[in-house]
């Protein structure tokens, strides 16, 4: 089973992608496997200073997300072999909702990550970019060039397109005073309906 949370940043998919990973191993013994997007290994790191330091070519930092996610499915694969449950915080709908949002072609985005392997089932987190970007403000470190209230309601918008698009896609209300224990109960209900693991 491969999960995938996706959704802007700040919108809590990480932490949640921590609890069904801990959920997991605690409550069905089963093997898991917890990753995201971009990796740790030298691309990812390469991009995540990049994103951090300055605005760059659209075509160009996509493709270098993709050239992480080349290396990072290696990972994925072999996890799969072990029949591992996992859990990816972030994947290729990132790069096709941030790609579209930053006025890159949908369709070119798409296709070009069409020789990676579909998620069986992904959960989209769905919040106000204000809100998001409040949480992202009370964190240390800094921000990245793209976390602008116009540019991830873009984004936001684009993955309400995507859900629209493929199978197996469920959109997660985030927004209002919807506690971390409330949101994982939720995304276990998806999954008890949906993928035969809980």
């Amino acid at each position: 089973m491969f999960i995938v949370f996706e959704g802007i940043d700040g919108s809590g998919k990480t932490t949640q992608a921590e609890l069904l990973y801990n959920y997991l191993k605690a409550k069905t013994r089963k093997k898991c496997f917890l990753t995201r997007e971009p990796t740790d290994n030298k691309i990812g790191l390469f991009v995540k200073s990049l994103i951090k330091k300055q605005e760059i070519n659209p075509d160009t930092v996509e493709l270098l997300f993709m050239a992480d996610r080349a290396e990072h499915v290696r990972e994925i694969k072999q996890a799969a072999k072990e029949k591992k449950i996992i859990i990816c915080d972030r994947y290729y709908f990132s790069t096709i909702a941030y790609g579209s949002a930053l006025g890159l072609k949908t369709e070119w985005l798409e296709n070009t990550n069409k020789i990676f392997p579909e998620p069986d089932l992904t959960i989209i987190f769905d919040i106000d970019p204000k809100a998001a970007l409040k949480r992202i403000n009370s964190r240390k470190g800094n921000k990245q060039y793209f976390e602008k209230t116009e540019f991830l309601n873009k984004v936001r918008k684009e993955y309400k397109s995507l859900s629209k698009k493929y199978n197996n896609i469920f959109i997660l209300n985030c927004n209002g005073n919807i506690t971390i224990p409330e949101i994982h109960k939720q995304i276990l209900n998806i999954l008890k309906s949906n993928a035969p693991i809980v």
